[in-house]
């Protein structure tokens, strides 16, 4: 099964908000580029990268449930650029 996940532009999920399954090389195409301060991981396990093409990647990989503050967990807020499933 494919991981599910939704990205919001603005912390405690507000703001634009779009549903990405299995991965996403490039948020610009989502016009969501450098735009994610929460998320909610549905299914899997999901990596962060700063760059588009999962270039330069953050450390933690963070399975299901809400995440209301990206800073919360060591990625910096507006600074994603890509993410993708990994399990």
């Amino acid at each position: 099964m494919a991981g599910q996940i939704v990205v919001f532009e603005h912390a405690n999920f507000a703001g634009e908000a779009r549903f990405i399954k299995d991965q996403e090389p490039r948020l610009g195409d989502q016009n969501m580029n450098d735009k994610v301060s929460s998320f909610v991981v549905i299914t899997g396990q999901w990596q962060f990268f700063q760059d588009p093409d999962f270039l330069f990647p953050y450390g933690p990989i963070l399975g299901p449930g809400p995440y209301p503050w990206i800073e919360d967990i060591g990625i910096k807020n507006d600074q994603v650029s890509s993410l993708k499933s990994v399990a």
